[in-house]
């Protein structure tokens, strides 16, 4: 026999902000709007795996993967910015 799994509405929530921030890095404008969305799904997926929902691990992880992401992108636009505008000596 299967084992029905149940989902609960915080690991569907965790799940779908989860898949918005991955969404989000990729639009120019509103890219940083992922930070707070990639938090909100670690924190509901924490609290769904608490429950014992399976969509709350995916929602941290995506979450985790989002917050990885964003950040490697702002270190990336910093440096880029800062070697563009002269503050820097060239090589």
């Amino acid at each position: 026999m299967e084992e029905e799994t149940k989902h609960t509405d915080v690991g569907i929530a965790a799940l779908v902000l989860g898949i918005v921030g991955i969404v989000i890095i990729f639009v120019p404008w509103i890219s940083l709007l992922a930070i707070p969305i990639a938090i909100l799904a670690i924190i509901f997926g924490y609290m769904a795996r608490k429950r014992g929902d399976s969509y709350g691990l995916v929602g941290i992880i995506l979450g985790v993967i989002t917050l990885i992401i964003v950040v490697v992108v702002v270190i990336l636009a910093a440096i880029v910015y800062v070697y563009v505008s002269g503050m820097l000596p060239s090589p």
